[in-house]
């Protein structure tokens, strides 16, 4: 990812992100983690990418964190047990968006 887009969307996240320890935070489309890296250090953290290169990509590189292969439209999970969702560039490669 490019620094001119990742260094305002950091401090976007850092100044509206809830802090608080043991939050629980869910990525969709999570890519190769870089949010998580800067972001998510004391957090719950759970990234979700369609991506295996970037799964396999995350899980050497950070594995205390959680991380999935999958599809965001066809996602069977309980978003209630979230603090805080993130997706920064995705919906513009999904198909039906509103769902």
């Amino acid at each position: 990812m490019f620094r001119w887009l990742l260094e305002p969307r950091t401090r976007f996240l850092s100044k509206v992100s809830n802090n608080a320890k043991e939050k629980r935070v869910l990525d969709l489309g999570s890519g190769d983690g870089l949010y998580a890296s800067k972001l998510a250090k004391s957090s719950i953290y759970t990234g979700i990418d369609k991506s295996a290169e970037n799964i396999a990509f995350t899980q050497l590189m950070l594995p205390h964190f959680y991380w999935f292969e999958g599809d965001l439209v066809n996602l069977e999970l309980e978003i209630s047990e979230f603090h805080e969702i993130w997706c920064f560039s995705v919906l513009q490669y999904l198909r039906e968006p509103e769902k």
